[in-house]
Parts: structure tokens; C-alpha cells; sequence
């Protein structure tokens, strides 16, 4: 996906993210938080052209670019650092029985460093 399509998208889901309500949607706002996650990543390693342009890695294959390929370069490390908690905040709060509203607000801490370092990395 072409980075301009990456950026449309997460202003989209962006916009769709501050409609939600933390104590209520908590499952919609850790799973939009992913998605939005990757589309940063993606955006991110396609400028930094350690991503070919027609391809994106879906979230399950982070840990393998981030943490041994190094895709974005300097930053990958903090990069999955903020993905993994995330990541952890899943199987209780969207497939489980969770019901803490307090967790949307964990994961929304952990997107605000990677959409602050991706945004870096694509000057925007």
C-alpha cells in the first residue's frame, strides 16, 4: 500500500478512534489501536524503504521486523516495545472477559509513542 493510502486510512480510523468512549468501547478502542499501529509501522518502513512498496506486514509479524530485521532502524526497538503492550492488552480485554475501560486508556499511551515516532520518520 502506498504511503498516501496508509495516511488516508489513519485519519479515518484516527477520526473513528475519538469517537469512542474508554469505559464503554474499550474492545473497539485496543483493536482500532492495532490496526492504526500497523498502519504507522507500514507507512514508516515503506519511507524508510526497508519495506517494498506493494507489500505491508500484517501485526502478527512485528516482532520479526521489528525486533530482528530492525525495519525501523534506530526506533524499532521502542517501536515494539509499545506494540507488545498492546498486544498483551488483547486477549483479556477483546477476546476475554474484561471489562476495564482503564486498559483502552493504557493502549492509547503506548499508539501516542509509536504515532509520534512513525510521524518522525515520515516528516508529517
Amino acid at each position: 500500500m502506498k504511503i498516501e493510502t496508509h495516511l488516508e486510512k489513519i485519519q479515518h480510523l484516527d477520526a473513528s478512534l475519538r469517537k469512542l468512549n474508554d469505559d464503554t468501547d474499550y474492545e473497539a478502542i485496543i483493536e482500532l489501536i492495532m490496526l492504526l499501529t500497523n498502519h504507522y509501522v507500514n507507512a514508516a518502513m515503506h519511507k524508510l524503504n526497508t519495506l517494498r512498496i506493494d507489500k505491508d506486514e500484517k501485526h502478527n509479524k512485528m516482532y520479526s521486523v521489528l525486533v530482528h530485521e530492525k525495519r525501523l532502524r534506530n526506533y524499532s526497538d521502542e517501536v515494539w516495545t509499545a506494540i507488545e503492550k498492546i498486544e498483551n492488552l488483547r486477549p483479556k480485554h477483546v477476546y476475554g472477559s474484561g471489562t476495564n475501560g482503564k486498559y483502552s486508556k493504557d493502549a492509547k499511551k503506548q499508539y501516542e509513542i509509536i504515532k509520534r515516532i512513525c510521524r518522525r520518520i515520515l516528516n508529517v
